[in-house]
């Protein structure tokens, strides 16, 4: 919102192609709750749950400084109510951009988890709609990059499979930006576990043994030919670096097809620095002995 010589913000100009009654309508945060809450309320000017979901995300996202009042006046929990999946697709994508959209401002992590936002994003994750997609999976890369939320989200991710994160990241109609949140997601996953140790290390084993993420992500990582990709190169190298760090998942990475491939990505032009940085870690992961090599090595010495 502009200002004026004086200093005053300046009163938002009603578009062309909306009535000025609309447009009042649009901008009124309790009635606009009130819409997205009851889907069968019939508001003063004709405005569909679905719309009145869109003015919500669309005022978090140019107002940041009103998420608290957005949040305050109900919208997040008519947003989550509006994802469920008796719900049409038509209010659940509006609904979990809505939720992306707050979960944003680290301030309000903690509310979108207690508002049960996690098994909705989870649900979504496999959606049809690619801008439900794409919200869910950001939610979750927002949620996980918090150190206030990360455990619930590794912890129910952990639960509910890896499937739905894994085929979102290979379905070529996936946009870049959701894939590289997806990946994102994983590698916080991998780090962190549910915060210990032994948790980060228990999800390392079950992605490296049960699925194929790390080919799957291999594969990103070194994709030098997709235009725009490089926070999805940066978060699949950053996986590797995590996933290399046990034994079993460094001699899936040994073998010299794979090895050669990562050392093309280091001497080429187009990575950025930390993905770089992130696959010599890689590298110096898997040239380093594992456990089971070493004790061979060292059992057939003499004494």
């Amino acid at each position: 919102m502009g200002k004026k010589a004086g200093g005053k913000a300046k009163a938002p100009v009603c578009p062309a192609h909306m009535s000025p009654e609309y447009f009042a309508q649009s901008n009124d945060l309790p009635l606009l709750v009130q819409i997205a809450k009851n889907p069968n309320w019939k508001p003063q000017v004709p405005m569909t749950r679905a719309q009145a979901l869109c003015h919500l995300w669309t005022h978090s996202l140019t107002t940041p400084k009103r998420k608290q009042e957005i949040v305050d006046q109900g919208a997040l929990s008519a947003a989550v109510a509006s994802c469920n999946p008796s719900q049409s697709m038509t209010d659940r994508a509006p609904g979990i951009g809505l939720i992306h959209s707050i979960a944003l401002d680290l301030t309000l992590c903690e509310t979108v988890v207690s508002a049960r936002a996690i098994p909705v994003a989870l649900d979504l994750l496999s959606s049809s709609s690619l801008t439900a997609q794409t919200g869910a999976v950001g939610t979750l890369c927002k949620l996980a990059e918090n150190p206030d939320t990360r455990k619930r989200v590794v912890k129910e991710l952990f639960a509910y499979g890896w499937t739905s994160v894994l085929d979102l990241i290979r379905a070529p109609a996936t946009r870049l930006e959701a894939k590289a949140d997806g990946a994102m997601v994983l590698a916080l996953c991998c780090r962190y576990g549910e915060g210990t140790p032994a948790s980060a290390k228990a999800i390392r084993m079950d992605l490296g043994s049960k699925t194929l993420a790390m080919e799957f992500l291999l594969d990103h990582a070194c994709n030098s030919k997709t235009l725009g990709n490089g926070p999805l190169r940066d978060a699949c190298a950053l996986f590797l670096r995590y996933m290399s760090e046990d034994d079993d998942n460094k001699n899936k990475l040994a073998s010299k097809e794979v090895l050669s491939r990562l050392v093309t990505v280091i001497a080429g032009e187009s990575a950025t620095l930390a993905c770089k940085a992130s696959i010599c870690s890689v590298i110096f992961n898997v040239c380093t002995q594992t456990k089971e090599k070493c004790a061979m090595e060292t059992s057939g010495r003499p004494a």
